[in-house]
């Protein structure tokens, strides 16, 4: 959440997917639980490299670098 928050990311919901969307995109957006329960039934994850905030992603949950 606090990668997300410094790359000014918020939580969303797309077709059921999760995503994190730019302030400037709002349909979609939810709470962090609706976020994180979607992760967690498609088994994925959020990873980013700690040096820079802006490489926020979501990928497959085998692999992923988790904090």
């Amino acid at each position: 959440m606090h990668a997300a928050g410094r790359a000014r990311l918020s939580p969303a919901l797309r077709d059921g997917a999760p995503a994190l969307l730019p302030q400037s995109e709002t349909p979609g957006r939810c709470g962090w639980a609706p976020f994180f329960e979607a992760l967690e039934a498609r088994r994925l994850a959020v990873a980013w490299d700690e040096g820079d905030p802006s490489s926020v992603r979501i990928v497959p949950g085998a692999g992923a670098d988790r904090r």
